[in-house]
C-alpha cells in the first residue's frame, strides 16, 4: 500500500519536473506546434512512449522487488511525461497535458500534506510540492492565455 503511494508520488514528482523543464520550450516553438510531424517520426515517437510505458512497468516491478531504487522510477516516468508533451502536436493537447498535470501536482501535495502530517516528510517536501503545484498551474494559466491569443487572431 505505502510502496503504490510512493510509485504514485513518484510519478507526479517526475511529471511535475518535466512540465517545469520542458514547458518553456514546449509553449515557446508556435512553428512546431503547427508543422505536423512526419508518418515517420510520428510512429518513432508513439514507438518510443511506448517502450516509455514498459520503461515504467519494469522498474515498478524491480523497485517493489527490492531491486531497483525509486529513482529509476522517478526517471522512468519523468521520460515518458517528456514523451507526453512531444507528441502533443496542438494546443489543445498540451493544455490536457497541463491539466493532468495540474490534477497530478494537486495531488503530490496533498499525499506530502499527509505524509507531513504523519512526520514521513518534511516541511521542505511540503513546501517544494506546493511551489510544484503553484508552477504546473501557472503553466496552465500560461498554455489557457496562448490558446485565446491563437485562437483571437
Amino acid at each position: 500500500m505505502i510502496e503504490n503511494q510512493l510509485l504514485r508520488v513518484a510519478g507526479i514528482v517526475a511529471c511535475v519536473f518535466i512540465l517545469l523543464t520542458s514547458a518553456f520550450c514546449a509553449l515557446a516553438d508556435e512553428t512546431q506546434d503547427s508543422a505536423p510531424h512526419s508518418k515517420e517520426i510520428k510512429a518513432l515517437m508513439v514507438e518510443r512512449r511506448a517502450v516509455l510505458q514498459e520503461a515504467v512497468r519494469a522498474s515498478e516491478r524491480a523497485y517493489h522487488a527490492g531491486q531497483a531504487q525509486l529513482a529509476s522510477v522517478i526517471e522512468s516516468r519523468r521520460e515518458l511525461c517528456r514523451a507526453d508533451l512531444e507528441l502533443a502536436t496542438t494546443q489543445h493537447e498540451r493544455l490536457a497535458v497541463y491539466k493532468r498535470l495540474v490534477e497530478e501536482a494537486t495531488a503530490l501535495e496533498k499525499a506530502t500534506k499527509t505524509r507531513y502530517e504523519s512526520g514521513e516528510a518534511t516541511q521542505i517536501d511540503l513546501l517544494k510540492s506546493t511551489a510544484a503545484r503553484l508552477e504546473a498551474q501557472i503553466e496552465l494559466a500560461r498554455a489557457e492565455i496562448q490558446l485565446t491569443d491563437t485562437s483571437k487572431k
